[in-house]
């Protein structure tokens, strides 16, 4: 029962996120990057930078290409096919279609991140002292909420023991080869700023 009721509270939540201009996330999200990908480089020589109108009209212009059949009388015998370099303008002109899509997406996703985030941190900043409180009092709540005092940073992490180890050390070390401390602007015995 206290699972159902939870289902209903976070419906309930998320309803209300959603009339405060945050939508849900869609199921199918963006689209996963091919594990192969590697971004493609330049290289040298002319760079091309399009015009919007250039982008506007490009599948109009590959269109255009494709249906040409009197190549050789319109333009002379040595200009090339024209239908090939329309199929590249049609991919090409697709991936400006995607990448202007996925820009807007980005910032409409962003958006909604931040609108999503603040009620939310909001909250939790409200949690975080009553968290602490119980935990000063009762070490077994870390146990119990693992996730949630590894999100308030209570949480001791592997690698920060020995981080902190290691720095120690290096202070312990920096102590025995010195007896004091280099002062700020003093010179060593070889003339040196410490």
């Amino acid at each position: 029962m206290a699972s159902k009721n939870a289902r209903i509270k976070s419906t309930k939540t998320i309803s209300a996120l959603e009339s405060d201009a945050v939508k849900t996330a869609p199921k199918q999200g963006a689209p996963t990057v091919p594990g192969s990908f590697q971004k493609a480089s330049v290289g040298q020589g002319p760079r091309f930078i399009l015009q919007r109108a250039q982008l506007q009209c490009a599948m109009m212009v590959a269109s255009e290409l494709a249906g040409t059949t009197s190549v050789a009388s319109d333009f002379g015998p040595y200009v090339p096919e024209l239908a090939p370099i329309g199929a590249k303008l049609t991919l090409a002109a697709q991936w400006s279609n995607e990448r202007a899509k996925a820009v807007a997406w980005q910032t409409y996703a962003r958006s909604q991140e931040v609108l999503a985030w603040k009620p939310v941190m909001e909250a939790l900043a409200s949690l975080k002292p009553a968290f602490e409180y119980a935990l000063s009092r009762n070490t077994a709540i870390a146990a119990k909420y693992p996730s949630l005092a590894l999100f308030f940073g209570l949480a001791k992490q592997p690698g920060q023991k020995a981080s902190r180890t290691r720095h120690a050390k290096k202070l312990a070390a920096a102590a025995s080869t010195s007896s004091a401390p280099p002062t700020p602007g003093a010179t060593s015995a070889t003339g040196k700023a410490a």
